[in-house]
């Protein structure tokens, strides 16, 4: 890109991809500020090939978590929510879980970024940008 005449891209493009292994599957899920799309990509070797597919809905700097046969998606930015996720990981699951778990609003910086969320001996950890937190689903 070529950035003239005081033109940028901050904020364009991906940011913030997460990689999961579950179940012999590798999985990268991230969103793309260009489309407004969250995408996964999923193989069975991470050299690929990789086959791509769309998460309904636009969740910032997402994480993705699998838990007990089920799949999560922990995003945002000055409100951080926890979401179900359907059986294929194509959408929230409809009836699922659906929860704010951090509320920022408020805050004149630029909120909380990079959700990161795991399952630990049975704790769950939420890491982001500036804050550490244990969530219960």
């Amino acid at each position: 890109q070529r950035l003239c005449d005081e033109k940028y891209t901050y904020g364009k493009g991906m940011w913030a991809a997460t990689i999961r292994f579950h179940e012999g599957m590798f999985y990268v899920v991230f969103v793309c500020n260009d489309t407004g799309k969250t995408y996964l990509y999923r193989a069975e070797s991470i050299d690929g090939p990789w086959a791509k597919s769309e998460i309904e809905g636009f969740y910032h700097d997402c994480s993705l978590l699998f838990d007990d046969g089920k799949a999560y998606l922990v995003y945002g930015n000055t409100e951080v929510y926890l979401t179900e996720l359907n059986e294929d990981l194509t959408g929230p699951k409809e009836g699922g879980l659906h929860r704010l778990i951090v509320n920022d609003e408020g805050n004149p910086n630029l909120g909380l970024e990079g959700s990161h969320l795991y399952k630990i001996n049975g704790l769950y950890y939420l890491f982001m940008d500036s804050l550490f937190l244990f969530v219960k689903l």
